[in-house]
């Protein structure tokens, strides 16, 4: 049940929610901590995605985010064996390695770029010639293929387990997880807010923390403030479990790409699409992802698909989230509009606003990532 007052309320229980409260909770920043969700934790862009953790920001090269994905992945580590200490959940981080494979001009140009600039920051990438790529990934079939590239540090997590994880993590601090509880306002006075107006109740509050993914404008609406963050739908299928995995480890084809988990599925991914909170799959779709798969990994031809489904990412405008506070509200931060890189970032995310929130200096140079840029 909703309480009637807290000293922190997390608005969201995505993954970035989720690890605020949890970062929060285990500095003992506050003993008083409410998650609200409008329906089970982790269920949204958390829950459909594959978990690729690559070793650098992917879909931007902006240095406030290479410096968010560097301190996300030292965190990320340590989250998963005291995660797994803990609750017993294991998240099933492991690094993989991924082959990144290009097929058009345009495709080799932007993996070229990318890995050029990776090679800068450290971060080992490997060219390899399209006749050793059998000594990588022995069942793909790479006709058409015209350059590859081998990212050893790429990593995968259970994203289901880790929120899963999350969850029972908060919930042994004294965090507590209300849901269903949908936000409907937020009231102020002045420059501070005093209360929230769920669907369950009212809520007073020392300190708001908005989360809550691509419905975070709706929200933030209240406070008369605008924010850039839109769904874009996601669209995945998994074949398994398999008895063997035909891939050892990530596949990447242009936005496309191959996830082995240790269960023996094989998950499929991903569209991109401007489809407003349409939430669903597409023969149009899956198909595409099929076509992708079963082209790639020939043997797949005998395999059906054992599930599809579909999420929301919040993708901000500019391609950087909004983390900070809100202008003229001294006690509301928003973390919102991390687009693909939720799981990724959520945990250097978490970190840098439970400085805000304690006083501290943010590791995280925040100045990007403001509100009102």
């Amino acid at each position: 049940m909703l309480p009637n007052s807290c000293e922190v309320l997390v608005i969201g229980g995505g993954v970035v929610g989720l690890s605020i409260a949890y970062e929060l909770a285990v500095r003992e920043a506050g003993s008083d901590i409410v998650v609200v969700d409008r329906q089970t934790p982790g269920q949204e862009a958390s829950w459909a995605g594959a978990g690729i953790l690559p070793p650098g920001s992917w879909y931007d090269d902006h240095p406030a985010l290479e410096q968010l994905a560097a301190i996300s992945g030292k965190m990320n580590a340590e989250w998963t064996q005291r995660l797994a200490e803990t609750t017993g959940i294991d998240n099933q981080l492991t690094t993989l390695g991924a082959l990144h494979l290009a097929n058009t001009t345009a495709q080799h140009s932007r993996l070229s770029a990318k890995f050029s600039h990776w090679r800068t920051l450290g971060i080992r990438v490997e060219s390899v010639e399209l006749d050793q790529i059998d000594d990588l990934e022995p069942n793909l079939n790479t006709d058409g293929a015209l350059a590859a590239f081998h990212v050893p540090g790429e990593a995968s997590i259970h994203n289901r387990q880790h929120c899963q994880a999350l969850v029972a993590a908060c919930e042994s601090l004294g965090v507590r997880i209300c849901h269903p509880a949908e936000v409907q306002q937020i009231v102020r006075t002045g420059n501070h807010a005093e209360q929230v107006e769920t669907s369950a109740g009212s809520i007073s509050v020392g300190h708001v923390i908005l989360a809550a993914g691509a419905w975070s404008p709706v929200v933030a609406e209240s406070l008369d403030l605008r924010i850039s963050v839109r769904p874009v739908r996601g669209q995945m299928l998994s074949f398994g479990p398999l008895e063997q995995l035909p891939l050892r480890g990530i596949v990447h084809r242009g936005d496309q790409y191959m996830v082995p988990r240790v269960d023996g599925r094989l998950l499929v991914g991903s569209t991109v699409e401007e489809a407003g909170f349409e939430k669903c799959t597409t023969a149009t779709g899956t198909g595409s992802l099929e076509e992708f798969a079963r082209q790639l990994v020939p043997e797949l031809q005998q395999q059906a698909i054992s599930d599809r489904w579909a999420g929301l990412r919040p993708a901000s405008e500019d391609g950087l989230p909004y983390i900070g506070r809100v202008p003229g509200v001294h006690n509301t931060i928003v973390a919102a509009g991390h687009y693909r890189s939720g799981l990724q970032m959520a945990s250097g995310t978490a970190a840098a606003v439970a400085d805000l929130i304690t006083g501290e200096t943010p590791q995280l140079r925040l100045e990007p990532f403001r509100l009102n840029r």
